[in-house]
């Protein structure tokens, strides 16, 4: 009984570090992201939005396997660090030189191979759950971002922010480099793997690609401007998932580590995302239009925005069993039903409610997901493979 309260104890602690850590890093982040709406302006804070989205795609074919192979395996002991590192750097190169090409903006590439190197690195100490060290860096990256960002968009422009933030990532290239000097490079250790490792590529390419389809598709379809409004939207969105994103760092790894019963953490995961929810809805749409006036399409946007937090908590949650026990398929198939109703979505209702619309095609495709993953762990359960 002690030893239990002991591990609970144990288990509280560094869901509170986890969050604490999340929260402040965060709300760093997002304070920046809403003085740069309140700095540029709809228009190009729409722009800046459309590259982050042409990053975000970038990046999620460079990334070999993922960060839930960096966390589930490093959980487990497999040494296959600098493998995913030496694959994902090469890979995330030859990205960042193509769209160097395609639009000559160095920030861009850097922010491609500094987003690789920085979410590998993260995943490793998640992995590894040292929880402090991970703390740390997480606060430190969002310090040197805003810190570089600023500067260097006072000093050349607009440009001067996507560079910023690209470099904010690299400093932590030292870890990758502690890995190849103390771990041995080998390519044997992903074939047994390869199935595990080739759906997770696939699953975090789809999931990146939806994070940055969007900007890409709204730019063209609705304008700059409208984009910019949806890009606040999406900004408050992320304030508001902090927490459920800090349930989520905390049980892939004790799930993989398969010592520690996580259920209790997920259902009160859930009780919190409701509570958000709700606030959401609320009182944020009182509180946006003190500080961004010019932004009046993105307060509609909010309480829509807010429903989401609830299928993405639960999606999350589920992302954690199943990754911890190697079983990707279903989430290949749920994430690419989200994707797909989404891209709709967005054309569908964009064009019949206007902005409106894009929000609610968020909703829609990711309660599509976790509905689908809702029913397979059911399934599941009754044909008796989970205990």
């Amino acid at each position: 009984m002690k030893w239990n309260s002991f591990k609970t104890s144990s288990s509280i602690r560094n869901v509170g570090l986890l969050g604490i850590t999340n929260l402040a890093g965060s709300a760093l982040s997002a304070l920046f992201w809403l003085f740069l709406a309140d700095l540029m302006g709809a228009e190009n804070y729409g722009e800046l939005g459309y590259f982050i989205g042409i990053a975000s795609i970038a990046t999620a074919f460079s990334t070999l396997g993922g960060q839930y192979v960096m966390t589930v395996y490093t959980a487990k002991n497999v040494n296959i660090q600098p493998v995913l590192y030496l694959i994902s750097l090469i890979s995330s190169t030859i990205a960042a030189i193509t769209c160097y090409v395609i639009f000559t903006n160095i920030g861009l590439s850097i922010y491609i191979l500094g987003h690789v190197i920085y979410s590998l690195v993260i995943a490793e100490l998640l992995g590894h759950r040292i929880y402090k060290i991970y703390s740390t860096h997480f606060i430190l990256q969002k310090i040197i971002m805003i810190t570089l960002s600023l500067s260097l968009f006072y000093l050349i422009g607009e440009h001067g922010i996507i560079l910023g933030i690209g470099l904010s990532f690299v400093y932590l290239s030292f870890y990758i480099y502690k890995s190849f000097k103390t771990t041995k490079l080998d390519f044997h250790i992903l074939k047994p793997r390869l199935k595990f490792l080739i759906n997770n590529y696939i699953l975090n390419a789809s999931k990146l690609f939806k994070v940055g389809i969007d900007k890409i598709i709204i730019a063209p379809l609705f304008g700059f401007e409208i984009l910019g409004n949806y890009f606040l939207g999406l900004q408050v969105f992320s304030i508001l998932v902090i927490l459920p994103g800090v349930f989520m760092n905390y049980t892939l790894p004790e799930d993989s580590k398969g010592k520690l019963s996580t259920k209790n953490i997920k259902i009160l995961a859930i009780v919190v995302s409701i509570i958000i929810a709700i606030l959401g809805i609320v009182i944020v749409p009182e509180i946006l239009p003190l500080f961004f006036p010019e932004y009046s399409d993105a307060i509609n946007l909010i309480p829509i925005f807010s429903l989401a937090v609830i299928p993405g908590t639960i999606t999350l949650l589920f992302y954690s069993s199943f990754l911890s026990e190697e079983k990707t398929n279903h989430l290949l198939i749920s994430h690419f039903l989200t994707v797909i109703a989404f891209i709709l979505g967005i054309y569908l209702l964009g064009n019949l409610l206007g902005v409106v619309g894009l929000a609610w095609s968020l909703v829609i495709a990711d309660s599509i997901g976790a509905l689908y993953l809702a029913i397979i762990r059911f399934q599941m359960k009754l044909r008796g493979n989970l205990s």
